[in-house]
């Protein structure tokens, strides 16, 4: 975009992980100014504080997902076990997952993916505890022994056949397609809740949506509402009322939002949401619906990623599958997960 030469558009969307970045370079327009109190009140509060800077807005979200695991409704039911929600805790989704392994009986299959690997699960584990993965100055938010206790819960649940082996994990890519639930190797799986739609065009059973495990009772949410995209107007236009009235009607106007659905992300905007959600087929009320059940469950959106932070999920793939194939023995401060 050209901001410098002062040829930038007047009306853009960006991601979220690139809102500081416009934010520093001084071509974002105060929203405030423009938005009655009505309308920011029909927005999550989490949602208009993610797009604030010292009281000020600059930007609104387009749609809304959040980390989700989606697991297979239709065999737990038939196993005649409880499905996984949104209040249980970490400890208890473990037990639940030794439970479906054993009364599956089946070959290489459990009751859980391996959730060690996994950059979303390590965060919302780190954020219930009111840690994050970086800090505002981008150093990392967590300590030694903080992330030997993350292997150490994953390494016991291996021992108790709960979570896929290391070898069987291994088969997954990061996609949809190769996914320990795609596969038929587990019955759950750490996802983000818009992808329930991908899950079940590739799974025969059907799918249930729900929460990460819960950090037990004094713990903070660790989820939180993640802005597909956001519109944002320049600083420098010269038409900045009619760019709002066009972001006010990608995002508020109850009729646009029967056009858009859940395609772009599940509405910010509580009115339009009531009114989307009943337009919508099974999956994608299930993805309105998840979000409206946690939007009162989470917590602020983390300190942008610093430089290469990408790295990491690279790095907890490799880590974890050493301390499973027992190449690997992290102990800190009295934390073993060998």
């Amino acid at each position: 975009m050209q901001f410098a030469s002062g040829a930038g558009p007047d009306l853009f969307i960006i991601s979220p992980g690139d809102f500081l970045r416009y934010y520093n370079g001084g071509v974002l327009l105060d929203l405030t100014p423009f938005m009655e109190q009505s309308a920011r009140d029909d927005f999550l509060p989490s949602v208009i504080a993610n797009r604030m800077v010292d009281g000020k807005i600059y930007g609104v979200s387009l749609g809304l997902n959040s980390t989700a695991m989606i697991y297979d409704k239709e065999l737990i039911q038939k196993l005649g076990l409880k499905e996984p929600s949104w209040e249980m805790t970490w400890s208890e989704i473990g037990d639940l997952a030794v439970e479906i392994s054993k009364a599956a009986k089946r070959d290489r299959f459990t009751g859980l993916a391996d959730g060690g690997r996994d950059e979303p699960a390590l965060e919302v584990w780190l954020g219930q505890r009111g840690k994050s993965l970086y800090t505002t100055e981008g150093k990392l938010g967590f300590d030694d022994k903080d992330i030997a206790e993350w292997f150490a819960f994953w390494q016991d649940l291996r021992k108790r056949g709960g979570c896929a082996a290391p070898d069987t994990q291994a088969l997954d890519r990061g996609e949809i397609d190769s996914s320990m639930l795609t596969l038929g190797k587990a019955a759950i799986g750490f996802h983000q809740s818009n992808q329930l739609v991908g899950f079940q065009a590739l799974n025969k059973s059907k799918l249930g949506l729900t929460t990460y495990p819960d950090g037990g009772k004094g713990a903070k949410p660790g989820r939180y509402l993640k802005p597909a995209m956001m519109w944002s107007v320049s600083a420098q236009s010269k038409q900045q009322e009619a760019a709002v009235k066009l972001v006010s009607f990608f995002v508020a106007d109850l009729e646009a939002g029967k056009l858009l659905g859940v395609e772009r992300g599940v509405p910010a905007s509580d009115a339009v949401r009531k009114v989307v959600t009943p337009t919508l087929d099974e999956l994608g009320r299930t993805m309105a619906d998840y979000i409206t059940l946690i939007s009162d469950k989470v917590g602020p959106l983390p300190p942008p990623p610093p430089r290469g932070a990408g790295e990491i999920q690279t790095i907890l793939r490799r880590v974890n599958e050493l301390v499973g194939f027992g190449k690997l023995q992290c102990v800190a401060r009295g934390v073993d997960c060998g």
